[in-house]
């Protein structure tokens, strides 16, 4: 994510060099659709890849978690073995869906929060987890950053633009043109047809 941002012009209110530029103080829809549909694709990625003979089979995670004696020995039924894979299969399916409309997005914060904690505690997997909660914050409400400064600066709240992301206000430009956005999905497309293939 963080080299995808490096071509995106992300660069508004909160970052270093914003005070030197002049221009909007948002960033555009589009670059947050394309931030949450890049992590929609990473997280869909990681569900398809463990629909396998072994991981319905809760091979790998028998492996890992087998002889575990955290959280008062529960890692080591068998029934957990098929809760982890089977959990974090249709977490990583679905959590992109549940974390795009209002209606489900609590649910998927709440699963993130869940899957991403028990993972640290399990797996012992170094920052990862943390990374992807963090990153989950790019599904909120983009001024979420404003109001949380303005609260605990006790400043009252003024919204800068519309602030509600929809896939449907989004109006691609008159001209068609190669950007750094085009060449990064097709190469995104193109690595995940490779690999199913």
């Amino acid at each position: 994510i963080s080299f995808v941002m490096i071509f995106t012009p992300c660069n508004r209110i909160y970052a270093v060099d914003s005070r030197k530029q002049k221009g909007p103080a948002t960033v555009p829809k589009i670059v947050l659709i394309f931030l949450r549909v890049f992590l929609l694709i990473v997280y869909t990625y990681a569900g398809i890849v463990k629909m396998n003979e072994d991981w319905l089979r809760g091979e790998p995670v028998r492996h890992w978690i087998g002889k575990k004696q955290e959280l008062g020995g529960i890692l080591q039924y068998e029934a957990t073995v098929y809760l982890v894979s089977y959990g974090g299969m249709f977490y990583d399916t679905f959590v992109g869906a549940l974390l795009m409309f209002d209606t489900t997005f609590w649910l998927g914060i709440i699963l993130t929060l869940i899957f991403h904690t028990s993972n640290k505690l399990i797996f012992n997997i170094g920052i990862f987890p943390y990374v992807m909660i963090a990153s989950t914050s790019l599904f909120f409400k983009p001024d979420w950053p404003r109001k949380v400064y303005n609260y605990i600066t006790r400043q009252p709240h003024t919204t800068v633009g519309n602030t509600d992301v929809k896939f449907s206000d989004y109006v691609p430009p008159v001209k068609r043109s190669l950007s750094v956005f085009k060449i990064l999905m097709t190469i995104g497309v193109v690595i995940f047809l490779i690999w199913w293939v």
